[in-house]
């Protein structure tokens, strides 16, 4: 079998980008002609329990914080069950909505898929 230099891939209904699947991860595939055109993402082997990047966009409505690692990768971090949001430089709480972009950030939680960090704690380093 070969990979179709144009396949999809897919973590549920979302589409994500190819690298962001890791060795380890379980994926399922559609072949057509021994070529693989379509790879869904089943799970993740992922055990980290931190991600960290500077802050692209914070969505307030639904509690989402996209960040972009140091390896360009786009993760999105679920603030929905967030204990704090700490600032580093003072040790001080603040909400939320005080995150602006390029806010370089240190979450701690765990994988949900692919893209998706589920944070219990952020830090704020900037």
């Amino acid at each position: 079998m070969t990979l179709d230099e144009n396949a999809s891939a897919y973590s549920g209904k979302t589409t994500i980008m190819l690298p962001s699947i890791q060795v380890g991860d379980q994926v399922s595939v559609v072949v057509y002609d021994n070529i693989i055109t379509e790879i869904y993402l089943q799970s993740t082997t992922s055990t980290a329990t931190k991600i960290t990047g500077a802050v692209l966009a914070v969505n307030t409505k639904d509690r989402v914080v996209t960040i972009l690692t140091a390896t360009e990768k786009l993760i999105y971090v679920n603030a929905n069950s967030y204990k704090a949001i700490i600032k580093a430089s003072t040790g001080s709480s603040i909400s939320l909505s005080a995150l602006v972009e390029n806010d370089f950030i240190v979450a701690y939680g765990s994988y949900a898929d692919a893209t998706n960090f589920k944070a219990v704690t952020i830090i704020v380093e900037t």
